[in-house]
């Protein structure tokens, strides 16, 4: 996977726009409404991550 960075140049930042509203379109209905309620509720989305990764994962028997 290509390491995102952010578009130094206004035409980078309109091509890197381009792109996601592409991949987006591409998206099932189920998973845009996810992805935009994620977007609309990113400070819990950020508290889920952070707790996630606290926890120690479980330990198979």
């Amino acid at each position: 996977m290509e390491a995102w960075k952010v578009p130094s140049t206004e035409e980078e930042r309109k091509c890197l726009i381009a792109q996601m509203e592409a991949k987006f379109k591409t998206l099932s209905p189920h998973r845009q409404r996810a992805y935009l309620w994620a977007l609309e509720h990113i400070e819990l989305v950020e508290a889920l991550v952070e707790q996630a990764s606290e926890k120690t994962p479980p330990t198979s028997p």
